[in-house]
């Protein structure tokens, strides 16, 4: 008996794949639409007010005050170095009298040392390097302060034309100053016989 081939079956057809989901559409961006194109009024833009430059003086004005500035500034340094100078030898000096007396120095030595110490005192009363010291520094401070405001626009110099004010102003100090020189001069020559010069 002959073999029988045994009988095929079919396979079964495969699946169909799943379709892929659509991708999300994005939604349209929102369009700004402006308060003019809508009908309505634009909302007021505040504004902000700009600080105002600063200000500088014609070179003419500016070179006087940088003169005046720099003059009581200098001679404000050289009276404080003087009456400081001065302060230190006399104090030596003077602490050297007792000491010559009591090596028994020569009579000529203690002497010496007193009158120099005379000497030095009635140089800084007819000069007054000590009261010129504190009044240059106090001018020069002023002008000083009063050109910073001036550049700033700031005090009196924030309304109107600064220029002449502080010409003014500046002016005004170094005429009191002066004035104030003038004075004690006067006492010191009336004391003395004798002034120092002032040229501002």
């Amino acid at each position: 008996m002959a073999a029988t081939e045994p009988p095929i079956i079919p396979l079964p057809a495969p699946a169909p794949a799943p379709a892929a989901a659509p991708a999300p559409v994005a939604a349209p961006a929102p369009v700004a639409v402006r308060a003019a194109d809508a009908g309505e009024p634009e909302p007021a833009v505040p504004e902000h007010a700009t600080p105002e430059p600063t200000v500088v003086a014609p070179s003419v004005i500016e070179a006087r005050i940088a003169s005046q500035l720099a003059w009581y500034q200098r001679h404000a340094g050289y009276s404080r170095v003087w009456y400081l100078s001065v302060k230190v030898v006399q104090l030596v000096l003077a602490a050297g009298v007792p000491v010559a007396v009591a090596v028994s120095a020569a009579t000529w030595l203690t002497a010496s040392l007193g009158a120099t110490i005379v000497v030095l005192e009635g140089a800084q009363q007819l000069f007054q390097w000590h009261d010129n010291w504190i009044r240059y520094r106090i001018t020069a401070s002023s002008i000083a302060s009063q050109r910073s405001l001036f550049t700033a626009r700031a005090g009196d110099y924030a309304n109107g034309d600064p220029v002449p004010l502080l010409v003014e102003r500046v002016e005004a100090l170094a005429t009191s100053e002066t004035t104030s020189w003038a004075k004690s001069s006067q006492a010191s020559e009336t004391g003395s016989g004798g002034g120092a010069a002032h040229v501002a």
